[in-house]
């Protein structure tokens, strides 16, 4: 009798590791699972930022990528630079009841305050998708390419229409939304600026402040 239950305890042990294992393994699918939604989804709405430019959409990038990106931020194991990054957000938001009472609480306050934030969450999920070498080259290769391409745009807008799109519903629509939309739907593909010499410029990823520091820090 002894014998034959000699080897119980051994099996009540490994049990709860077998569970472990299981839900480890369950965890690590669900990551891989989402790694790889975000990918296709930051990766297509990079590579149709031309397209959303023309249209006068391209103020809603961000917001599109920030939408996927909280999914994949929920359900990765995030790295300590994409922590650093969401610190961003987190002492904007923390902040933001002294920005109220200084302003009145002026409305277009929060409307920059959402919009800033957004621009971080996106910006920390990209950072997690790109922290292999393999992916960070991707990365800067999507990024010239869109650079490139809104260039181009820009010079053949310049030669061939030099004026606003024929686009009416979205110029219609843009006094009603906040200023950092409403610049990409004025339907300018660009604007004469004085630079030193009159200079062409193009309201494009760079063209926001806050838009400017999240690409070069993706860069």
């Amino acid at each position: 009798m002894s014998d034959s239950s000699s080897p119980q305890p051994a099996r009540t042990e490994t049990k709860p590791r077998t569970v472990h294992r299981a839900r480890s393994r369950t965890a690590l699918e669900a990551t891989v699972r989402s790694r790889a939604a975000f990918r296709v989804w930051f990766y297509g709405l990079t590579f149709s930022y031309p397209l959303l430019w023309i249209l006068g959409v391209a103020g809603f990038y961000w917001i599109l990528l920030a939408a996927g990106a909280v999914g994949y931020l929920v359900r990765t194991q995030l790295s300590r630079l994409t922590w650093a990054v969401l610190a961003v957000p987190a002492v904007l938001v923390l902040s933001a009841p002294i920005g109220l009472i200084a302003t009145s609480a002026d409305p277009s306050r929060l409307v920059g305050l959402a919009a800033n934030v957004t621009v971080w969450v996106a910006t920390a999920a990209v950072i997690q998708l790109t922290e292999t070498a393999d992916e960070s080259q991707s990365l800067s290769r999507a990024l010239t390419l869109v650079g490139l391409g809104q260039g181009l745009i820009t010079m053949l807008a310049v030669v061939a229409y030099p004026k606003p799109l024929p686009i009416p519903l979205l110029e219609s629509l843009a006094p009603l939304v906040p200023g950092g939309l409403r610049a990409f739907m004025e339907n300018s593909l660009y604007f004469p600026s004085w630079l030193d010499g009159m200079a062409y410029r193009s309201a494009g990823m760079m063209g926001q402040p806050t838009w400017a520091g999240a690409v070069a820090m993706l860069s």
